[in-house]
């Protein structure tokens, strides 16, 4: 029996296949490649403020030679998101009148995904640069040493890449 042509379904139903979420890259791997000394040592990090209980905060300080270069510090979680903002909020109350160069923006590079960055110098806090970037399902803190930011700007421009 033929079936009339208004009867016939406008469009074929397309079988939707679930993507998996690309996580975040290897650090200890892409801190090799990168030429950094990642040495597995705990500092303070802010993002323990904003950890989700149970997700646990990696660390690494970056070294060259003997050189102490900055820290980065990661964590891995859906909550991702809402862990970034969370944390901006907690600065926004806490910075010092001595803040400066305060960075807050969302970007994205083609073909690259969303990044939120938060990064400042803020005596009050360290001497050092902090640099917070929200990357999928990955938040990092990044600390620079005044003076090196040549020396960390390449990590800063792999993250997204990964």
């Amino acid at each position: 029996m033929e079936q009339d042509a208004l009867d016939a379904p406008a469009f074929a139903p397309i079988a939707t296949v679930p993507v998996a979420k690309r996580e975040g890259p290897d650090m200890p791997a892409l801190l090799a490649e990168l030429g950094y000394d990642g040495r597995l040592q705990r500092e303070q990090s802010l993002l323990e403020q904003v950890a989700p209980v149970g997700v646990p905060v990696e660390y690494r300080i970056l070294f060259a030679g003997d050189t102490r270069q900055g820290a980065i510090a990661w964590i891995d979680t859906p909550n991702a998101k809402s862990a970034f903002n969370d944390l901006r909020q907690k600065l926004l109350k806490t910075f010092s009148t001595g803040l400066k160069d305060l960075v807050d923006e969302t970007t994205q590079a083609e073909g690259q995904p969303v990044v939120n960055r938060l990064s400042f110098r803020d005596a009050a806090i360290s001497p050092e640069q902090f640099v917070f970037l929200r990357i999928r399902e990955r938040l990092y803190e990044v600390h620079v040493v005044p003076g090196l930011e040549d020396a960390i700007a390449p990590l800063m421009e792999a993250l997204p890449a990964r």
